[in-house]
Order: C-alpha cells, then sequence, then structure tokens
C-alpha cells in the first residue's frame, strides 16, 4: 500500500505509516502548527524559503536525494531562528494583550490600543546568537525591549548583529 500524500504548507506531505502505533505528539500535529504559519505568513516581507538540492552529497551518502533550506535571505536575519523568536514574542504579546493567538495577525499587534499595552514589556532571553536576533527583532517590531544575555567568549560579531536587530 502507499503511503498518503497531501499537500500542507505548500509540502508535499508523506506520512510514515509505521508511525500508525506512535502518533507524534499533540504538539507537531497539523491542528498545533497551523496557528504558527498562519502568523508568519502575516509578517512583513514572509516568503516561503527555497529548498537547495545538495546531489553531491546526496551521492556521496548514497542518498536518493538531499535537500537544505535556505534561511539566509528570512527577515534580513541570516537565520531560520528568527521564526521561532518571533512566534515566542507574538504568542507572549497575544496572552498578554488577551488576545486569541488562533485569530491574531501581526496587522492586530500593531493597533495603537494594543500597541499601548505593550510599550512596558520587555522580553529577556539568553542565546549564543540567532535566537537572541530573532527575539530582538521580533520586540523591536512591536515597539519592546529585549534583553539579550549571552555567554562569555561569544563572537563580538554576533553580539553586534543582536544590537542591530533590536536589543
Amino acid at each position: 500500500m502507499e503511503p498518503a500524500v497531501e499537500k500542507f504548507c505548500g509540502l508535499s506531505v508523506v506520512e510514515n505509516p509505521r508511525t500508525a502505533d506512535a502518533p507524534a505528539p499533540d504538539f507537531l500535529c497539523r491542528r498545533a502548527v497551523e496557528p504558527a504559519r498562519r502568523f508568519h505568513e502575516s509578517l512583513d516581507g514572509y516568503a516561503p524559503t527555497p529548498l537547495l538540492s545538495l546531489p553531491g552529497l546526496a551521492a556521496k551518502l548514497g542518498l536518493g536525494a538531499v535537500f537544505v533550506k535556505d534561511e539566509s535571505g528570512r527577515f534580513g536575519l541570516k537565520a531560520f531562528k528568527g521564526l521561532g523568536g518571533s512566534y515566542a514574542v507574538f504568542r507572549s504579546a497575544c496572552e498578554r494583550t488577551r488576545l486569541d493567538y488562533e485569530k491574531t495577525t501581526q496587522e492586530d499587534l500593531r493597533r495603537t490600543d494594543i500597541r499601548e499595552k505593550l510599550v512596558e514589556v520587555e522580553f529577556v532571553t539568553a542565546t549564543d546568537g540567532n535566537h537572541g536576533k530573532g527575539v530582538a527583532w521580533a520586540a523591536s517590531g512591536l515597539g519592546c525591549r529585549a534583553h539579550v544575555y549571552m555567554p562569555r567568549g561569544s563572537v563580538p560579531a554576533r553580539a553586534d548583529a543582536i544590537r542591530a536587530a533590536g536589543a
């Protein structure tokens, strides 16, 4: 029996038929990830990032194909963690303003009455680079401050990039 293939978020999804006895955790089901996808698509400048084929690596590994998702152009952050950081900031902002995260968009968070509720919010995180940059970028987009703690010995360019993103 051939596995079912369906489209989800622009991708072809092939369900592994051997997982029937061990379904994915609830937080990975389609219903759980849909609000994150919808929110990310509401961000200014959002676009799906390309999958790059690495045929040489695939041949070396004896695989039919290897693909790498290229996030280097995402929101000018040059890192995929802009999505995770922005979603964490978004969920926190929704909680603070009592907005339903399953229906709220970035545009909703720009409303004056909502911005007034967020003006005093400060986000804090720890990172060695990209996560902090994503949180700083998302917080600054809401008019909030971000404090990013980095371990001693972090590469100065990473700290500079986090400051440039708004922390």
